[in-house]
Parts: structure tokens; C-alpha cells; sequence
């Protein structure tokens, strides 16, 4: 069968032929294998076809390394990479020397039930299996291939020509094999994994190392790159899935640090279903997400309709509904020259985590937003002197040019001390070391820390502007934000009235003593919760209001 010839001249070995088993099918065997009516026509033309919205536009458009469009259930994503795959060959695989384009997409996702099912209708849906010179392949729990002459018009000499282009797409389940070894010669243009929250997050990068293979150097003219991409889509998992914290944080790497190096993963984020951006209204309407809405259990609502990630599934996160990642956070946030650096603490001493102490660094623009720069997080067993050396190089480095503000800490932290022995408590050993005043935040309660940061979060200062915004840097401080900050799941199905105390615990507790050393208990909270917009003169208040508010009461912070 011709679906061989490429394996055959590769002299690829039969015994690690990932398509071994395939086989040519006729119309009624596929039929059965897919369980719909198979279409005789196109449903969409490569000339008619209109992304899902702007979100699915600029992901078709995207030339990676690595491009991933998460949204709700209907919002138009399989389709939206299927003409992501047609676009790339069509537009970025050169012309061979024989004058034809040649290309390999490769799809992979989690079994072959739902491959065939699913998967193959959107596809058929682009691609009937007899259209276009079509020719498919496949079988049962097998992968299947579909090989379509294809053409596109091209500026060859300066002049438009029509160009040939063979496009053979690839399908396979890799659930449950070792991929790593089945495709570990293997060679293709582009990859797609489609519903990827149900794969090994690690084979994206993998499939990704294996693009840009083909065809054959020895088939393009002297100088010709292969273009190479990979590409995902997938419905909203919970927040703590790898694939989505990779999406996030902008590569596979747990070591990446964006604000040092560029993302490999380009990260779509389409609205809710619900929102008036909503994309794919021809698809799906408001009604019908309405409908489910109402049907549908929360946490899959909240995935499928809203298209945001499914909830803690250990726990409840704290600021389940007040933390929005793509509001919240940005990359290198501009420090305000002049403007007095603020640093909340909290020592980290209780349940698993003690002695892991943290500390944020903040500032409070004349306009009321608070931005928080960077985090020091220590590790588990830290006491306070190798936490000092952790935030001493940052401030004097980084912060180095800035006024010192209001530093603050969990007032429990001024406990410990035996003044008859001349020990220091936590806080004062701090206090020392940095030679600038260390004040109690107002309160350790729950509920006041909880609403300090709640409240900001649902605040604006104006249209698109946040009142809170958080550097990407601060990695534990967002994780804790966007779920691992949470209340443990008690045994009859209630939850612990308290967060679990963990490292991500720990820095969002300290930016919540920060945030309550410098707008205090009363009335500064009071006027977050209006969504007031202090100018400069009502910020001296604030900085006066926390300063009389402050237990250590012999000194004036905004002095020193």
C-alpha cells in the first residue's frame, strides 16, 4: 500500500514501525470504525473557513515553538488546529527541488476510540476520505493516515505559481506506549496533540524534537529550512495539571524564568462561553452554554462553560474566585524609581512547612495599585539567618536605589524572644539585621488577611487596570493564588476552616501581612472595597494611617 512507501525508504526497522498493522479501508470499514455518518463533502473550504474568533486566530497564526488554545467545550479548538496543521504546510514547508511542497503532520491524543470517533469528524469535516485524491488508512486500535495532494500558490522568481504539496497527517493513541521508544526515529513537519490534558504532558516537548525532519535534506535546494511547530489544544484541566502550569509558566522546563529568556509556549486563552467575546457563536450559542450552565455540576461548568481551570481537587482554594492569572500578573512590571519598597513577611512556622519563612517586595503607586516585584520563599528547615542571607543580595541589588517602606510581618513573630537571656524573636533578629523597623501587621485573623488581598483583586482602577498586579517572577506567590493556596478537605466532605500551611502558604500569607501593614485594618480597607482611586495626597494619608497604626510606636517608618 503507498502509505508504506515513506517507512520503506527510510529503511525503518518493521519491528518499531509505529504504523505496523495499518491497512488501506473502504468507506463502510471506516464507517464502523468512526460511528457517524461519514461526509461526502467538505463542511468547510480552505477559502471560507473563519477562525472560532480573535483568541483562534492568533493561535492559527502563531509560529511557535510551541503554541497550546485552551477555552470552554465548543469554542471551536480541534477545528481551529486542524487548519493550523493546513496553513503551516500550505504556507511555511519549502518547495522540494522537484518543485513539490512536501509535509508530515503528525496527531497524536490520548486512545484510538476516541481518535476515531472524535478526533477523525472534525478532521473529515476539512477532509473527507475520498476527497482531494485522498487515500486512508487505518484499523482497529490502529493509527491511520491520510494522504491528500493539496496545492498552494507560492512567489517563486517573483512570479505567483501554483505548487503541488503532498500532505500526509499522521494519527495515533499514546496513552498507553512507550512513546519515547515506538518514535524514536521518527520523522515529521509538524505535531498536534488534540485534547492534551489526557496525554503525558512531556510528549509535546518530545513530538516537538522530532519535527523538522522532513522530508529528506537531500530533497530541497541548497539552502532550503524545514519549518517546524507543535501545537495543542485542550478544555480547562485543574489548576495543578502540568500541562497547564507548563502553558503558564511558558515552557516544560520547571526551571524556566521568563523574565531571562523568551517562552517556547505560546499560551491562547479564549473567553467563557458566557463572556460577549465568546468564540465560535456559530458553533455554539449563548443559550446553549446557558443551558449547561444550569445542568452541568460546578467544577465541569466552570471548565467547560467558563473555560477556566476545574477546581483544586484535594482542597478549595482560598481565592477560588478572586484570582485571575492573565489580570493579575505580568512579565518584568516596571519598578517605580523614588516610590518606597514595601516587604511583608511571614516566618512559615507552622504544620509541614515549618521554618520555611517568606517575604514579598511591594510598591503602592500614587493611583492605589499595589505591585509586587519579587518573592523570597525559603526552603523547608531555613531558620532566620540564611533567610536573611537570601533577602539581603535582593535589596541591595535589585532594590538597591529604592527608599525603604513598610515592612510588616505576622505579629507572631515578635513572639519567642527571651529578654532575660537577650534572645530575639524572628522579628527582631530581622529588624536588626536590616536596620529598618519591622512593624506587626495590624491583625494575624483569618478573615482580615483573607479580605486584604481578596479585595484588591476585585478591584480596578480604571478600564484594564488592575489593582493588584504581580510580577511573573513570584512563582509561589501566583501558585498559591491561582489554587495551592487552599483549605484541606476534611474526611465528611467539609473543609478545614484554615489554608493548609505549605510554601505557596507561606507567600501569599506575607504579601497578606504587607498589604495590611500599609492600608491597615479599618478605614484603607474600607476604601479598597469602594474601588476608590486615591491620588498622591491620599496616599500620604494611607502612608500616615498605617504609621499610627503600627505597635512598635516609637518611630516613624516613612523617616527612617
Amino acid at each position: 500500500a503507498s502509505y508504506r512507501r515513506g517507512w520503506v525508504a527510510m529503511g525503518e526497522d518493521k519491528a518499531t514501525d509505529p504504523l505496523e498493522g495499518v491497512e488501506v479501508l473502504s468507506r463502510k470499514r471506516l464507517q464502523a470504525l468512526c460511528h457517524f455518518e461519514l461526509p461526502s463533502a467538505p463542511k468547510w473550504t480552505m477559502n471560507k473557513y473563519i477562525p472560532p474568533g480573535p483568541i483562534g486566530a492568533a493561535y492559527i497564526d502563531s509560529e511557535g515553538p510551541i503554541d497550546a488554545i485552551m477555552g470552554p467545550g465548543g469554542s471551536g479548538k480541534t477545528v481551529a488546529s486542524a487548519w493550523k496543521g493546513i496553513k503551516f504546510a500550505l504556507q511555511r514547508m519549502p518547495i522540494c527541488r522537484d518543485g513539490v511542497v512536501r509535509c508530515k503532520g503528525t496527531v497524536v491524543r490520548d486512545n484510538y476510540r476516541s481518535l476515531y470517533r472524535t478526533t477523525l469528524q472534525s478532521w473529515f469535516d476539512i477532509f473527507p476520505p475520498e476527497m482531494e485524491e485522498g487515500l486512508f488508512s487505518g484499523g482497529q486500535d490502529r493509527p491511520a493516515v491520510h494522504q491528500l495532494r493539496l496545492s498552494t500558490v507560492r512567489n517563486v522568481g517573483g512570479v505567483n505559481v501554483v505548487v503541488p504539496v503532498d500532505l500526509r497527517v499522521e494519527f495515533f493513541a499514546i496513552a498507553d506506549v512507550n512513546y519515547e521508544l515506538l518514535f524514536k526515529s521518527y520523522e515529521t513537519s509538524y505535531a498536534w496533540a488534540t485534547e492534551a490534558d489526557g496525554i503525558d504532558p512531556m510528549a509535546i516537548p518530545f513530538f516537538y524534537s522530532r519535527t523538522s525532519r522532513y522530508p529528506r535534506l537531500e530533497l530541497l535546494p541548497p539552502g532550503a529550512q524545514r519549518a517546524r511547530v507543535a501545537f495543542v489544544d485542550f478544555n480547562p484541566p485543574d489548576p495543578e495539571h502540568p500541562l497547564y502550569l507548563a502553558c503558564v509558566r511558558g515552557s516544560f522546563r520547571e526551571d524556566f524564568d521568563e523574565s531571562q529568556e523568551p517562552r517556547s509556549i505560546n499560551f491562547f486563552r479564549q473567553p467563557s462561553g458566557l463572556s460577549d467575546q465568546a468564540e465560535n457563536r456559530a458553533g455554539k450559542s449563548l443559550s446553549e452554554y446557558q443551558a449547561e450552565m444550569a445542568v452541568l455540576h460546578k467544577d465541569t461548568a466552570r471548565r467547560m462553560v467558563e473555560g477556566r481551570p476545574g477546581r483544586q481537587r484535594s482542597g478549595l482554594p482560598v481565592y477560588d474566585e478572586d484570582f485571575d492569572y492573565d489580570v493579575h500578573t505580568a512579565i518584568n512590571l516596571p519598578i517605580i524609581k523614588d516610590l518606597p519598597l514595601n516587604i511583608g513577611m511571614d516566618q512559615g512556622g507552622q504544620g509541614g512547612s515549618a521554618g520555611s519563612p517568606a517575604a514579598v517586595f511591594f510598591q503602592v503607586l500614587p493611583i492605589g495599585q499595589v505591585r509586587i516585584y519579587d518573592e523570597v520563599v525559603a526552603e523547608a528547615g531555613t531558620g532566620v539567618e540564611r533567610f536573611l542571607e537570601q533577602i539581603v543580595p535582593l535589596m541591595t541589588t535589585r532594590f538597591a536605589d529604592l527608599p525603604p517602606g513598610i515592612h510588616s510581618c505576622d505579629p507572631s513573630g515578635f513572639y519567642g524572644g527571651d529578654k532575660v537571656y537577650g534572645t530575639l524573636a524572628f522579628a527582631e533578629i530581622i529588624q536588626k539585621a536590616l536596620g529598618h523597623p519591622l512593624i506587626p501587621a495590624p491583625s494575624n485573623e483569618w478573615t482580615p488577611r483573607r479580605e486584604s488581598l481578596a479585595l484588591i483583586m476585585g478591584r480596578t482602577i480604571s478600564t484594564g487596570v488592575p489593582k493588584l498586579i504581580i510580577d511573573r517572577r513570584c512563582k509561589l506567590l501566583i501558585k498559591g493564588l491561582n489554587g495551592a493556596y487552599k483549605y484541606q478537605r476534611l474526611h465528611d466532605g467539609t473543609y478545614h476552616p484554615r489554608p493548609i500551611k505549605n510554601r505557596e502558604a507561606n507567600a501569599v500569607e506575607a504579601a497578606q501581612y504587607g498589604v495590611l501593614g500599609v492600608f491597615g485594618l479599618a478605614g484603607t480597607i474600607n476604601r479598597l472595597a469602594q474601588g476608590s482611586r486615591p491620588q498622591a495626597s491620599n496616599v500620604v494619608q494611607l502612608r500616615r494611617q498605617a504609621n499610627s497604626r503600627r505597635r512598635a510606636a516609637d518611630f516613624s517608618v516613612w523617616d527612617v
